[in-house]
C-alpha cells in the first residue's frame, strides 16, 4: 500500500498516481478539473469552499477524487511561495447525469464559487476546453487523443510542472465511503464551520 500522509483536518493523501486515477475514471466519457481555492480567501476560507462544493457535486450524484497540489505563488514581495490547493477532478457517468446536466453542473459551479477558469472535456467531443466564467471557452484541438487515457495523462503532464505547480496527493481510498463521503469529513466540517 502507498504511503499516506494526514493533512488539513485529518483527510488522509497517497502520493498523486496517474494510474489510480485512470481506475477511478471506470468507464466515464468526461471530467472536469476545478478548484475553489483562491489567493484573495485564507486557507480557512478556502477549506470550506471546497468542503461546500464537494457536498454540492454530491447532491449532483457524480463522482469524484480529491488531488492535493503545491503552487507557487508570489507574495507582497514578489517572493513565491509554495501554496496549497485543493482540487476536485469529477467524472462524467452516462449512467448519473446526461450530457446536458454535466454542461449545466459546469456552468452552475463557475458562477457559483467565481471560479477563473475550469478544465474538461465533454463526453461527445475529443479534446480539452478551458471554460471562463465570462462564458469564453477555449477549445483544443490541436492536439488529437486516441482515447480519453491519453487525453489525462497528457493533460496532467502538462500541468505537473515543479517549478510552477505539482500534484503531490490523491485522497486515500477509503472502504467508509458512502455516496462519495467519507465518514472522517463528518469532523472536517464541523471544525471548519
Amino acid at each position: 500500500m502507498a504511503e499516506t500522509y494526514t493533512k488539513y483536518f485529518n483527510l488522509e493523501f497517497e502520493p498523486f498516481s496517474l494510474e489510480r486515477i485512470l481506475e477511478e475514471r471506470q468507464d466515464s466519457a468526461g471530467f472536469f478539473l476545478s478548484t475553489v481555492f483562491q489567493k484573495r480567501f485564507s486557507e480557512e476560507v478556502n477549506l470550506k469552499r471546497h468542503e461546500d462544493q464537494k457536498l454540492w457535486i454530491q447532491t449532483k450524484n457524480l463522482r469524484y477524487v480529491v488531488l492535493d497540489g503545491i503552487q507557487k505563488i508570489s507574495d507582497e514581495n514578489g517572493r513565491l511561495e509554495p501554496t496549497n490547493i485543493l482540487y476536485l477532478l469529477v467524472f462524467f457517468d452516462f449512467n448519473s447525469i446526461t450530457e446536458y446536466g454535466f454542461e449545466e453542473v459546469c456552468n452552475v459551479l463557475i458562477k457559483r464559487y467565481d471560479l477563473p477558469s475550469l478544465i474538461l472535456k465533454m463526453p461527445d467531443n475529443d479534446h480539452l476546453e478551458i471554460w471562463g466564467k465570462d462564458h469564453a471557452r477555449k477549445s483544443y484541438k490541436n492536439v488529437i487523443h486516441p482515447n480519453i487515457e491519453s487525453l489525462m495523462k497528457a493533460l496532467f503532464d502538462s500541468i505537473n510542472k515543479k517549478d510552477h505547480f505539482q500534484f503531490i496527493g490523491i485522497e486515500r481510498a477509503n472502504s467508509e465511503r458512502k455516496s462519495g463521503f467519507l465518514m472522517t469529513r463528518r469532523g472536517f466540517t464541523r471544525a471548519i464551520a
